[in-house]
């Protein structure tokens, strides 16, 4: 299961084909009976020999707990799969509309208007949230930087790197459309 970590979803992915419970949820007889000995060996001294184990034996050499995890394939599969269908919708209508191609700074009404726009051409019926919701998901979404404007949040793509990639210009432009189109509303 994603890990909320702050602004981010952590993901830790083991596999393992032992089979710990049966069909209905139990845990299986042989599974009990090596819990009820090995659990307080862990709890006593067993978690020293994990720690000497860890320092003395394992090379973590080249281990830098300030860096991001490496995104593996498996990685990609289980983030794809954890989405929401309409995490999905958000994510793939913006890679896939045209007009965001070209463009830096976005609102999240842009944003949710793409995604019923695109979930309308492909014929997907996916309820999408409202803007407040969209925005809370935009900041776990490694693709989107959000940015505090004077009047309102705007998102900006993410290189990937930490990087924003709009500039000054680019936020305060979007900034005084903003201002024009509220004051059309008004």
């Amino acid at each position: 299961l994603p890990v909320q970590s702050h602004d981010s979803r952590r993901l830790f992915p083991i596999w393992s084909d032992f089979k710990p419970r049966d069909a209905s949820g139990r845990p299986y007889e042989d599974v009990q009976k090596f819990w009820s000995r090995c659990w307080p060996w862990m709890k006593e001294t067993g978690w020293r020999h994990v720690a000497y184990h860890l320092l003395h034996e394992v090379d973590l050499s080249d281990f830098d707990a300030g860096e991001p995890p490496p995104v593996t394939a498996f990685l990609q599969e289980i983030q794809h799969y954890s989405m929401t269908n309409w995490e999905e919708l958000v994510v793939t209508s913006f890679r896939e509309n045209e007009a965001f191609r070209n463009r830096t700074v976005f609102t999240s009404k842009e944003i949710v208007d793409t995604a019923a726009l695109y979930a309308g051409e492909h014929q997907m019926a996916v309820k999408l949230p409202g803007n407040k919701l969209i925005a809370r998901y935009l900041r776990t979404c490694p693709e989107f930087i959000a940015i505090r404007t004077r009047g309102s949040m705007i998102w900006t793509r993410n290189n990937l790197e930490g990087r924003i990639l709009a500039t000054k210009g680019h936020i305060r432009a979007h900034e005084v459309l903003l201002a024009e189109m509220s004051a059309q509303e008004d």
